[in-house]
């Protein structure tokens, strides 16, 4: 009854949470947020099979697509929401640890369903009257062939057992390297906090995983604990809560390398983490300065795309430019003929997602062929506020 009580709440607990995401994912098209559904997907699948699993008779058949589905569905659960993760921290969530997680995850998922088979295929000569694989009494009086499939299956369940506490682990060790390596995060207590407590989450969903292999209940409560804190978490803060500060601006330039607008992530986050009044010729000779600077900017990238353009041969748009401190990521509207370039101390896949919503979103709010040469107060307050909305800073 406990055990019943505990997937129910489990269920209510993802089923709104997914539809939390799902609403997110309507509101802000990332193909990221793809990862995050696709671990509520396979977190509904577990808790809506291990529900069902309580109404049907024990029996070995059962036992054993229970204990193999379970642990795959988690295995892919944990490895999108690395995947996730990934997102907000390198240019492509697929890297050499993602990759051989996911390699384990196949193996595990093959390795289990092949066993299965085998098991289900002797299971009248050779378990005759088993419905469990891990008690030792039952083990010991099945025949040796027997014994060996048994072992294949009860090793996959630990390995999987394994891989599971490694991803969550990554997750920790990622979250961890956010808080360290921001410069900015000790100006941010509350973001602080908030990742703290997003490890919180993880360790003690960590924990309840570790103890989860011996069904013990409380390892049920703790796991139940863990994606609580998760969930309440993500659900105050939103998703953006994970990117890193490493944008520093935002240029929006139209076909002859002009720049209409442009957005300062440092001056900005200066002027939240530091309280201080500036006098009003101040923030004029700043403003005029940061103007200057990205005519200059623009016209050395234009020249640079063109240089590119006739060396190469081809009049193709430059994606991304890589420097040792600083990457420009670009995305070009064909139709009115206007560059988006962002500027950031890292690229990655978030960050390429957000630079194409926004260049998307804007020309529905601003008319890009205009012939001012810069957006006037009305146009920039809604360019900041889709800022605000995509980048989430």
């Amino acid at each position: 009854m406990i055990q019943i009580i505990i997937i129910l709440a489990n269920l209510v607990l993802t089923s709104f949470f997914t539809a939390w995401i799902l609403f997110i994912w309507r509101k802000f098209p990332y193909n990221s947020l793809i990862y995050l559904l696709a671990t509520m997907g396979f977190f509904l699948a577990d808790i809506i099979s291990s529900l069902a699993y309580t109404t049907i008779p024990e029996s070995l058949e059962l036992y054993l697509i229970r204990s193999i589905s379970s642990l795959v569905f988690i295995i892919w659960a944990f490895y999108c929401l690395v995947l996730f993760f990934e997102t907000f921290y390198h240019p492509s969530p697929l890297n050499k640890i993602t990759m051989i997680f996911g390699i384990i995850a196949i193996f595990i998922t093959v390795g289990g369903v092949l066993n299965n088979m085998a098991i289900d295929s002797v299971n009248e000569i050779l378990f005759l009257g088993a419905t469990t694989l891990e008690d030792e009494t039952v083990l010991r009086i099945l025949p040796q062939s027997a014994r060996e499939l048994a072992d294949i299956h009860l090793s996959l369940i630990v390995v999987g057992g394994i891989c599971v506490w490694f991803l969550i682990s990554y997750n920790i060790i990622q979250m961890t390297r956010r808080i360290r390596k921001d410069k900015y995060i000790q100006f941010k207590p509350e973001v602080r906090k908030i990742l703290y407590q997003l490890i919180l989450g993880n360790a003690i969903l960590l924990t309840g995983a570790f103890f989860s292999i011996g069904e013990l209940i409380f390892a049920e409560i703790l796991v139940i604990i863990g994606y609580t804190i998760i969930y309440i978490r993500f659900l105050y803060s939103g998703i953006f809560i994970l990117q890193s500060n490493s944008l520093q601006r935002l240029i929006v330039l139209n076909m002859d390398g002009t720049p209409l607008y442009s957005y300062n992530f440092l001056l900005k986050q200066q002027e939240t983490i530091t309280i201080r009044e500036n006098k009003e010729e101040g923030q004029q000779e700043e403003e005029i300065a940061s103007e200057d600077e990205d005519i200059l900017f623009s016209g050395a990238l234009q020249a640079v795309s063109m240089l590119l353009s006739q060396l190469m041969g081809t009049k193709q748009q430059l994606k991304e430019i890589v420097f040792e401190d600083v990457n420009l990521i670009t995305y070009h509207l064909p139709k009115s003929q206007t560059s988006f370039i962002l500027v950031s101390e890292q690229v990655t896949q978030f960050y390429r997602e957000a630079l194409e919503n926004f260049a998307q979103k804007l020309p529905e709010k601003v008319d890009l062929n205009q012939k001012n040469m810069m957006f006037n107060d009305e146009q920039n307050k809604i360019a900041d506020e889709l800022v605000l909305q995509y980048f989430g800073v």
